[in-house]
This record gives C-alpha cells, structure tokens and sequence, in this order.
C-alpha cells in the first residue's frame, strides 16, 4: 500500500512540474543589414574642390531585407556643399530589396555601394587659416522579417501517468529556432500541454534587440521615409508586429500583436498569445509545432568625417 501511495505522489508531482514554461532559442545571427564602410575621400578638402562620401552595405543575416534605403545627414547641404548622386542632387539612396547569404551552398551575400559627390565649387568656403571639420552621418533602414519556430508535445493525462509509472517519460525542452537577424525570439510554453476538450493555449513570447548598440528597431511604417523622421517615428520605436499560428491545430487562433520592447530601454518586450479554444481529447501523445513571423523595420548608422580648408593653408 506504501508504495502504491509513493508511486501517485510521483506522478501528481510531475504532472504538476510538468506544466512549467521553459526553453532556449537558437538564433543563426544577430545582425541582419550592415555597413561595412562609409568614408569620405581626401580627408582634406581645399575650398573650391569636391570630394566623394562611399558606403557599401550588406546583408548577413537570414531573410530578404526590404526596401532598403540609405539617408545622409548632419552635413550642410546647401550653405558649403552640393551633394549629388549619379549626377543628381540628393542626399538619399535605394538599394531596394537585398538578398541574404545563401546558407545551403554556402554562398556569402553581394555586397552594394553607393557613392555621393559632395562639391564646394560656388559655396560657401572655410575662412583663411580656420579649418572646418564635417561630420556626416548616414542610416541605413529596411523592412525585416525574422521566423521562428518551435515544438511543444500535447499528451493525454492517462497516457502521462502511464509513462511516468513505466519511467519512460522524458520531458524535453522548447526550443526556439529562428532565422538570422537582428532580433532574438524566445517561445515559451508550458511542456507538454494536456490533451483536454476545449483546451486553451498560451504561449508567451520574448523579443530582444542584440545589436542595440547599432542600431534600432521600430513597427512597420506606411513608408521607409519614416525612418529618418524623427517626430514621425517617436510613436513607431521599439515596436514589432507579431503572428503566431500552430499549423497542425488551424482551429487554434492567435490574436496578432505589437509588442513593445520596454525592458532596458528597447532591449527586451515580451507579450502573452492566448488562443481559442480547442479540443484535443482525441490526442494520446503528438508534436506540435508554432510558426511565428516578427516583423519589423530597422535601422544602423555610421558616421566619416573631413576638413574644408582654405587654400593658402
């Protein structure tokens, strides 16, 4: 009777235990778009003359980054300098949609530049004996998609007790997998999830910036523009829009969500999906599977920096 007694004092425990949230996440990289340069040629520039600001840019991380565009600022352009491109003035640059590295064949992604005329010819000069130092400044923005997936196990009750009584239970862990970017995402949920009638399922999702030193993430904008307006993009920052779906269980709806990183000042959000309710009586044991999209705009920045001189210097 004792051991009667000690065996459902075990299986209640971990019935119980079971229950936790708990799991890892694999991330392939933790940037997506990159500046690999952005210089300005000569360092020195006499008035008078023009020089050239160069960026190359590419994309290492796991999806198509989306409208990719390039803004120089914090350089006069129009009081010392006619910046052009192409032969146009402008101080903007798409590189539209760029592909990422191909991981199967292991094929390293292609790089693109752009080169800006910066020209004093006709402007404003710097003073005789008085240097002038510049400093531009240029982000780069894109739309991002990062998905993740995960695997959780449905399990009858009876077939858990069973289990447990045989010692062949084995719980494993969720594990997030998701593709290379910018941002990290962690799935939890409770492993494994009882197989009962009208069963609802929460899943609680953690999304981190790991390149915050860089860069920042914002919501989706109607345009790319938005990224280099800050008023516009005040209400947008450190923001993503999320989706979730279990392809096995199409009758197991998740509400999308914006979830906002507010932890460390943009580093971490985490947000709590609840679905409809289901029935999952008919289950004795079966893996499924969560499909997440996070998507999302982003930016990085870099800066050069030159002298305007005066030509008897």
């Amino acid at each position: 009777m004792n051991k009667k007694i000690i065996i459902m004092l075990v299986v209640a425990a971990i019935i119980v235990t079971s229950g936790c949230t708990g799991g890892s996440n694999i991330n392939t990289a933790t940037k997506g778009m990159v500046i690999n340069s952005f210089t300005f040629s000569p360092n020195n520039m006499v008035n008078g003359e023009d020089g050239t600001l160069a960026l190359e840019v590419q994309n290492i991380g796991g999806t198509t980054a989306k409208e990719t565009k390039a803004f120089l600022y914090h350089v006069d352009s129009s009081a010392y300098f006619e910046i052009t491109e192409g032969g146009l003035p402008t101080t903007e640059y798409s590189f539209g949609d760029m592909s990422p590295p191909d991981t199967v064949n292991n094929i390293p992604s292609f790089p693109e530049t752009v080169v800006w005329t910066v020209d004093n010819d006709g402007k404003e000069g710097a003073p005789e004996g008085i240097p002038m130092l510049f400093e531009p400044k240029v982000r780069l923005c894109y739309l991002y998609d990062t998905t993740s997936t995960a695997e959780f196990t449905v399990i009858s009750r009876d077939e858990l007790r069973q289990q447990v009584q045989r010692g062949s239970y084995q719980e494993t862990p969720v594990v997030t997998r998701s593709s290379g970017g910018p941002l990290s995402i962690e799935i939890l949920t409770p492993q494994p999830i009882k197989a009962d009638n009208n069963k609802v399922i929460k899943i609680q999702v953690k999304v981190r910036n790991l390149d915050k030193l860089n860069g920042l993430v914002f919501q989706n904008p109607a345009s790319i523009d938005t990224c280099i307006d800050p008023a516009a993009l005040k209400s947008l920052i450190n923001r993503v829009d999320v989706s979730i779906s279990i392809p096995e269980l199409p009758l197991a709806n998740f509400a999308d969500q914006t979830i906002r990183l507010l932890k460390g000042d943009g580093v971490e959000g985490t947000a709590t999906f609840t679905s409809d309710s289901v029935d999952l009586s008919g289950i004795v044991q079966k893996k499924l599977h969560i499909v997440m999209t996070t998507s999302y705009g982003y930016f990085v920045e870099s800066q050069a920096s030159f002298t305007l001189e005066h030509e008897g210097i």
